[in-house]
C-alpha cells in the first residue's frame, strides 16, 4: 500500500462533507492522523499529512469547541453505533446520508395545520391528528 492510499484509509471514517465533491474535510487533527498512520507503519510528519490531504482535495477545518450544558450519558455509545452502521452500509455499497437534526421544523400535514388561518383550536387539532392516525394505520 502506498502513502496516499494509507492516508485515504486513515481518514475514511473521519471524512465529512461531500466525499466525491469539492467540499470534504476530516474530523481528526493532523497529529491524530499521524498516530493512526504510525500504527499501520507509515511515519509521516503532520506537515506531510497536511500536504497529502490537500492533494486529495481535503480542506482543513479547525475544530471549534463548544460547551454542552448536559450530555447524554450514552453519547459515545451512540456515535460508535452510528459509525458501525455507517461501515456496514459502506461495505454493502449503499449510500450514506448525513442529516442535521438541530433545527426542528414541521413538514407536510403538520406544517399545514400550524399555518392554518385562523389558527385551529385544540379540539380541531385532536380531530385532525386522529384522522391522520387512522389514515396511516389503514395503509392509505
Amino acid at each position: 500500500m502506498g502513502v496516499e492510499a494509507a492516508v485515504q484509509q486513515a481518514v475514511e471514517t473521519d471524512t465529512a462533507g461531500v466525499p466525491c465533491g469539492v467540499s470534504k474535510w476530516i474530523r481528526s487533527s493532523l497529529r491524530q492522523l499521524k498516530v493512526k498512520l504510525a500504527g499501520i507503519g507509515f511515519l509521516l510528519s503532520h506537515m506531510s499529512i497536511r500536504r497529502l490531504l490537500k492533494q486529495q482535495k481535503y480542506s482543513l477545518k479547525a475544530n471549534r469547541k463548544s460547551v454542552a450544558i448536559t450530555q447524554h450519558p450514552q453519547r459515545d455509545q451512540q456515535f460508535r453505533y452510528i459509525r458501525r452502521v455507517k461501515q456496514l452500509f459502506i461495505n454493502a455499497g449503499h449510500p450514506i446520508i448525513s442529516v442535521d437534526t438541530k433545527k426542528k421544523e414541521l413538514i407536510g400535514f403538520l406544517k399545514t395545520l400550524r399555518e392554518a388561518q385562523p389558527p385551529l383550536k385544540f379540539s380541531q387539532l385532536q380531530k385532525c391528528w386522529k384522522d391522520l392516525e387512522s389514515k396511516t394505520s389503514s395503509g392509505q
